[in-house]
C-alpha cells in the first residue's frame, strides 16, 4: 500500500419509502459514505458515493426546505469562497439548486485547499431526511460536471493528479450485510481482493462521435440469462452505432433499471409476476432464479451472476394477499434513462468488485469487475430464508 492511497468505510442508508414507478430514485442509494476524517471547512458530513453524476454538493444552512433541516449543514467558515455563480442539477429522480464555492475539503489522507463544491439552498424529491445524508460526491467524467471544468476540477480529479499514474483508480464492494462495504482510492481491499490481474478489464464505452469525451462508466451490455437461457434479442441500443445495448455502473441508483419491453419479457419469462397498480414489477417472494449478466467490451466479455435475493428483493417491501406473498423485482422498467440503455444499480453492483480506472496519459479510463457471488452459498441462503420454491422454467 502507497501512504498515497487510502480507504473510507461505506455505511448502508435504509429507505423507509418505496421506490416509485421509474423503479428507484438515482439518489435512491444504499450505501453512503461515512467517516470522521472527511469534512468540509472542517465540518464532517455523511454523503452518497454516486457515480452516475459528477459534482460534489452539501446542504447549506441557508436551505429552508424541510428536508434540509432534518440533516447536518454547512455553515459558512472563514476559509469558504462563494462565487455568486448558480448550481442545478437535475437527477434521474429529483433535482438540486444553490451555488458554486470553494472551500478546504478534507478526504482521506488528503487535505485539498480551495476544492470547488456546490452549496445547496434546495432540494427536491432527494429524501435526505429519509437517507440521512448531507449532500452527493459524484465520481463520473468531467463532461457530466454541472459545475463548469474552467471554475474547478471535481474532486476525484484533485485526488488522481496526486496519486502515482499506477494507482489512479477507486474501488467499490457493497456488501450485502449493514457492514462489511468498501470504498478505496489508490488500492484494492484485500478484503475483496489483492491483484488487479483478478479482474475481467475493459475500456470504458466512448460513443464514436464524441471523439474521447468519456460521460459515465459505461459498458457493452452482451446478454442477460435466466437459468442459463438468454433472453434474445434485446432491444436495439439507443446509443448512436453501438452494436449491443449499453449498461451504466451506477453507484446512485439502487436498481436495476431498463427498457420496458425487456424487463416485460425478463418477468414474464420468469412467470409468478405481476405489475402492481404503481407498475412496479412483483414477483412471489419464494420464486428463486440464477439470473446472470454479461458484460465487457475490447472482445472480452464475462458473466456476472446475481444473489437471487437481488433479483427477487424483499428489502423493497412484500405484499401479502390470497396468490401468496409478493417482493419487489430489483429489475425494473424506465424509458427516461438517457446515459445508456441499462442503469446497474446496487441490486446489481452489490454481486461484483468494480475498480473504475481514470484516465492516464498513456491509457483509457477502464472498468475492471470481478465477481464475489457464489451461487450455491446463495440459492442456499435464499431458500433458507424464502421457504420452499419453485425455479422458472427454462
Amino acid at each position: 500500500m502507497s501512504t498515497s492511497s487510502f480507504k473510507l468505510p461505506l455505511s448502508r442508508v435504509n429507505l423507509h419509502v418505496p421506490p416509485p414507478r421509474t423503479g428507484g430514485s438515482a439518489l435512491s442509494a444504499k450505501f453512503a459514505i461515512a467517516n470522521h476524517y472527511n469534512s468540509v471547512g472542517g465540518q464532517t458530513f455523511m454523503v452518497i458515493l454516486d457515480t452516475g453524476s459528477t459534482d460534489l454538493w452539501v446542504v447549506s444552512s441557508e436551505c429552508t426546505e424541510d428536508d434540509c433541516k432534518s440533516v447536518p449543514s454547512y455553515n459558512e467558515t472563514t476559509s469558504l469562497f462563494k462565487t455568486n455563480t448558480p448550481f442545478r442539477l437535475n437527477y434521474l429522480m429529483g433535482s438540486v439548486t444553490g451555488e458554486v464555492a470553494f472551500e478546504t475539503i478534507m478526504l482521506g489522507n488528503y487535505r485539498i485547499s480551495s476544492q470547488v463544491f456546490a452549496l445547496a439552498n434546495r432540494t427536491i424529491g432527494l429524501y435526505l431526511s429519509d437517507t440521512g445524508h448531507s449532500g452527493i460526491l459524484g465520481l463520473a467524467f468531467d463532461s457530466q460536471a454541472s459545475i463548469r471544468l474552467t471554475t474547478g476540477q471535481p474532486l476525484i480529479k484533485s485526488l488522481a493528479s496526486h496519486l502515482p499514474e499506477e494507482s489512479r483508480y477507486f474501488a467499490v464492494g457493497l456488501s450485502r450485510s449493514e457492514s462489511g462495504s468498501s470504498f478505496t482510492i489508490g488500492e484494492l481491499d484485500p478484503v475483496y481482493a489483492n491483484f488487479t490481474e483478478e479482474f475481467t478489464w475493459s475500456d470504458v464505452y466512448v460513443n464514436p462521435g464524441q471523439g474521447q469525451a468519456y460521460d459515465f462508466w459505461k459498458v457493452p451490455l452482451k446478454g442477460i440469462s435466466i437459468n442459463g437461457t438468454f433472453l434474445e434479442p434485446l432491444t436495439e441500443s439507443k446509443v448512436v452505432d453501438s452494436p449491443t445495448p449499453i449498461a451504466v455502473l451506477d453507484t446512485g441508483t439502487t436498481l436495476m433499471l431498463g427498457p420496458t419491453i425487456d424487463v416485460q419479457y425478463f418477468w414474464r419469462t420468469v412467470g409468478e409476476s405481476r405489475q402492481n397498480s404503481n407498475g412496479q414489477w412483483q414477483v412471489l417472494c419464494n420464486r428463486g432464479m440464477v439470473v446472470k449478466i454479461v458484460l465487457g467490451g475490447n472482445g472480452i466479455e464475462s458473466e456476472y451472476v446475481m444473489h437471487p435475493g437481488d433479483v427477487n428483493w424483499m428489502d423493497g417491501g412484500k405484499e401479502e394477499d390470497a396468490s401468496g406473498k409478493w417482493c419487489i423485482g430489483g429489475i425494473q422498467a424506465n424509458d427516461d434513462v438517457n446515459s445508456g440503455d441499462w442503469l446497474l444499480g446496487d441490486i446489481f453492483l452489490r454481486n461484483v468488485y468494480t475498480v473504475h480506472k481514470l484516465e492516464t496519459p498513456t491509457s483509457p479510463p477502464q472498468l475492471g469487475l470481478l465477481s464475489t457471488v457464489n451461487i450455491e452459498q446463495a440459492l442456499s441462503e435464499f431458500w433458507e430464508e424464502r421457504g420452499e420454491g419453485r425455479f422458472p422454467p427454462a
